[in-house]
């Protein structure tokens, strides 16, 4: 724990008092004894000071049970390994319920006790550079040698968003994609091996893959809002919406007609189905081992690239298929090209020693160990070209979506435009709100929202 800070009048008092010890510490008489060059009898070798280690303490949002949280304690060890002047204390900290932020970091940064480095969700890096919340770390980028030429374009994007600065160093990438139960397909009928490209099959084949056990939902073809469907902005870009332009950067688009066909959509399975029973069945849904997936609760999900891991570790015996999402008339194959990062807080007492953790630990062989223990995908585009990558037919399909992947919009205001989407879909699978009116108040709100980053 960290001591807080200490008042004017405070650090006065100490060193007046440390003042008045050394003066009386002075003032008293001596009793040296001559130096014979011998140690007298009974005393001992004087011993040199102990050095003391510096204690970089670094946040994580992954579990130490999970095997995101295993695998990064692995990286984090090796780095003690290879720094023994320092001192890394590891803290788990999730991130707030609902979103992608965690108040913890932001009150300890308010308060001026802020970790020395922290793993952070990429798209709201732009966010919280805008409120003066992360360490610039061009400069030191600089003197290492890190550049934008080691990255995707995208990612460097992502943490540089905010003024061109760079205010944190990408990590992972992932994009998405259909995950399929083979045997699910094989029992209705259908072929997994030829799986419609085109949405209005798709809906239909999802339609045979619901069970029921009198009115209560036991299995589900398919909902578009769960794991990774719940991105605010995937089937808006499925659909063939483009919400921002890096040419453009202040101009947030989220209504547009293609965007309100993508809600539309949503609300319609909601209306076939029933959000309510849509939730109650949901309610019951498991984690790890107990997946929804990997226990015959759902046939279809859209879902990342590192389920493949998840699968392999929690139900090797899985017989599954994994393909781009099918796209209406007018859309496009689409996904999502998401990934976290590491940062400085700002404040950080330890600025030169957290970079030094950050720079390693997202350095090119931790971040290549964990994208391959994780089924994840480096940034580093060195790294990235790798053959590993491309072996797996299944992590190839996530590969070969790389190139045409969107990402979350990089302006200030990724946070608030992430959590008003989030409850504007609520708002319209529940019947509270049409997809039209929805997305026009969250237009009109971004809008005002962008004005207090405009210069």
């Amino acid at each position: 724990m960290r001591a807080s800070s200490w008042s004017r009048r405070e650090f006065l008092r100490m060193g007046a008092t440390v003042a008045g010890m050394t003066f009386l510490a002075a003032c008293a008489p001596t009793t040296e004894t001559p130096d014979t060059g011998e140690v007298a009898q009974g005393a001992e070798e004087p011993q040199a000071a102990p050095e003391t280690k510096v204690k970089v303490e670094y946040w994580d949002v992954s579990s130490p049970e999970s095997l995101d949280g295993q695998v990064k304690e692995a990286m984090i060890n090796r780095f003690r390994e290879k720094h023994p002047e320092l001192e890394v204390e590891s803290v788990y900290k999730p991130t707030t319920e609902g979103t992608q932020m965690s108040e913890a970091l932001l009150t300890a940064i308010a308060g001026g006790t802020p970790p020395d480095a922290a793993y952070f969700d990429r798209f709201i890096v732009a966010a919280w550079a805008a409120e003066d919340s992360l360490t610039d770390l061009t400069d030191l980028c600089a003197n290492a040698g890190i550049t934008k030429d080691d990255y995707y374009d995208f990612a460097w994007t992502e943490v540089t968003g905010w003024k061109g600065k760079v205010w944190a160093l990408p990590f992972d990438t992932d994009t998405r994609a259909l995950y399929v139960n083979k045997q699910h397909l094989l029992d209705a009928g259908l072929d997994p091996d030829n799986i419609p490209q085109d949405l209005d099959t798709f809906d239909q084949w999802a339609e045979q893959l619901f069970e029921y056990d009198g009115p209560r939902l036991v299995r589900a073809g398919f909902i578009p809002w769960y794991a990774q469907g719940g991105c605010p902005y995937v089937w808006g870009w499925t659909f063939g919406a483009e919400y921002w332009s890096p040419e453009d950067p202040n101009n947030i688009v989220v209504n547009s007609e293609q965007a309100v066909a993508s809600m539309e959509w949503r609300r319609a399975y909601a209306e076939k189905y029933g959000a309510e029973a849509f939730e109650s069945f949901s309610s019951a849904f498991g984690t790890e081992t107990l997946h929804p997936f990997y226990v015959d609760q759902m046939s279809m999900m859209y879902n990342g690239d590192w389920m493949l891991a998840q699968i392999e570790k929690y139900a090797p015996d899985l017989e599954f298929t994994v393909v781009p999402m099918p796209y209406p008339a007018g859309g496009r194959t689409a996904t999502m090209a998401g990934g976290w990062s590491v940062v400085i807080p700002r404040g950080a007492k330890h600025v030169a020693e957290g970079f030094e953790f950050i720079s390693y630990f997202a350095g090119p062989e931790e971040m290549d160990y964990f994208c391959r223990e994780t089924a994840h995908i480096p940034t580093l585009k060195e790294a990235a070209a790798q053959p590993f990558y491309h072996e797996d037919p299944m992590h190839k399909v996530f590969m070969d979506l790389l190139p045409i992947a969107n990402t979350r919009p990089p302006v200030p205001i990724g946070q608030f435009l992430w959590t008003a989407l989030i409850e504007a879909r609520d708002l319209v699978i529940h019947g509270t709100k049409t997809p039209k009116q929805a997305l026009d108040d969250v237009q009109a709100n971004a809008i005002k929202e962008m004005e207090r980053f405009r210069e």
